[in-house]
């Protein structure tokens, strides 16, 4: 009979431990940038901070300086009505120069307008571009299609206190260019216009909330390993290193971003360069 009791007690606990191995789900790199993807489509709003910082290379007449350029801009974005507010300052360490920038853009049907103020004075320009966006600027999507191989580390880690799950991986030069247009937007101007990155590769970052699955930061990191960028009457630039963060800090925190009244009445860029040429 005990033997029979010992048989029993030990069939009970293997069946135990296989219900409790059955329920739990082990979690992958592809499987929480999946459920990060579904998290995204159902958010309404974000706010966040993202940086960017570049050093290039200057060369004249056998002479060689380096300069960087920085960007640190906080941001945020509702998705109905499509709207952005993007407010920061860029800095130009060789000629030791701050610039504020501060921008909204709002898109509606195939139109987009965007509100910039430059030196205290805004300027708009409508276009049929689209602006900055939820779902192009956190294109987890495009990551997963890329083919490129995820690794998530053993352990999460701390954000602001907030536990992540940390997934690494190297995209191709044109994933990343892809991504850097859609993540930096109206911003996009200052950075990466006619820099074609296709032949090189960036080691990304994504991390994701432990608790609501959402995106918490995407990180990129491309060595130009000198590339040129431009060779004109005798001076050369070369890209030496570039790299980029968008990290969002709260969810569904907005309802609306007001566009302000100034912004609205502002005149067209077009109309502001014609006043110019007249003077």
């Amino acid at each position: 009979m005990k033997r029979w009791k010992r048989v029993t007690a030990l069939l009970v606990l293997a069946g135990l431990m296989m219900f409790g191995l059955s329920g739990c789900k082990k979690e992958t790199a592809e499987s929480l940038m999946q459920e990060a993807v579904k998290k995204t489509e159902t958010a309404k709003s974000m706010e966040g901070n993202m940086t960017m910082d570049m050093e290039m290379g200057l060369g004249q007449s056998g002479m060689s300086m380096s300069m960087g350029i920085g960007l640190d801009a906080d941001l945020q974005v509702t998705k109905d009505p499509q709207v952005s507010h993007v407010n920061g300052t860029m800095t130009m360490d060789l000629l030791n120069m701050s610039l504020d920038l501060e921008a909204y853009t709002q898109t509606e049907k195939d139109s987009n307008t965007t509100y910039v103020k430059v030196a205290d004075e805004w300027q708009k320009q409508t276009t049929d571009v689209s602006g900055l966006d939820m779902g192009t600027m956190l294109d987890l999507e495009k990551i997963l299609s890329s083919g490129s191989e995820l690794t998530l580390a053993d352990k999460t880690e701390k954000l602001d206190g907030k536990e992540v799950y940390v997934i690494q991986t190297t995209i191709d030069g044109e994933t990343f260019n892809e991504l850097l247009g859609a993540m930096s937007g109206v911003m996009e101007e200052t950075y990466t216009q006619n820099i074609d990155f296709s032949g090189m590769t960036a080691d990304m970052t994504v991390k994701i909330y432990k608790d609501s699955k959402l995106p918490a930061l995407i990180s990129m990191t491309m060595d130009g390993d000198g590339m040129s960028l431009a060779d004109q009457d005798g001076v050369s630039v070369s890209l030496d290193k570039l790299s980029y963060e968008l990290k969002i800090t709260s969810y569904d925190s907005l309802d609306k971003i007001e566009i302000p009244q100034e912004a609205l009445d502002a005149p067209e860029l077009e109309e502001s360069l014609e006043d110019l040429e007249g003077m």
